[in-house]
């Protein structure tokens, strides 16, 4: 748990800093994890947020988008914190676990649940946009892939889902 507090702290004193989007796991569909930009040290701790009662597993790691910061939670939400201020402006309940990173895309943020569903949420309100259900035995515990129009996903009895992006439609 203090470890994912840290990695969202880090992540956060790093997004305030930079003018670009951090919107998937590791910050682009080819997941380099690389930024042309340079972080000056000495840092210092813009804000901390804490989820308890809730858990955030040590696969998530915060993304940002438009200002936003998105986290999933082990009690199945998804949150929107400010991300010059840590404050929450929207929390959505899956209902499920979310296990790992969140992705967004042109004004949406994708996430996998436990319960077998992938939501895709409107980034700026927290409503829901679309809902794709796959096999329910086999959840996602995985992060989201995007590129261009397509969610890539693979849930946990190995399959891999491809999606459009802009609707709950299986490719």
């Amino acid at each position: 748990m203090r470890i994912a507090l840290f990695l969202v702290v880090l992540l956060l004193m790093c997004a305030v800093a930079h003018s670009t989007d951090w919107p998937q796991l590791q910050g682009n569909p080819q997941r380099t994890g690389y930024t042309p930009d340079t972080v000056n040290p000495p840092l210092k701790v813009a804000w901390k947020h804490s989820f308890l009662p809730e858990r955030v597993t040590r696969f998530t790691q915060a993304v940002t988008f438009a200002g936003k910061v998105f986290v999933g939670t082990e009690s199945g939400n998804l949150y929107a914190l400010n991300a010059a201020d840590g404050t929450t402006i929207w929390k959505f309940a899956c209902g499920s676990p979310i296990m790992h990173t969140a992705a967004c895309a042109e004004g949406k943020v994708v996430v996998g649940a436990l319960d077998g569903v992938v939501y895709a949420v409107q980034a700026d309100s927290g409503k829901l946009a679309w809902r794709f259900a796959g096999d329910p035995m086999f959840g996602f515990s995985v992060a989201p892939l995007i590129a261009e129009d397509t969610v890539f996903i693979g849930q946990r009895g190995g399959t891999l889902r491809r999606l459009r992006r802009r609707a709950s439609v299986l490719l």
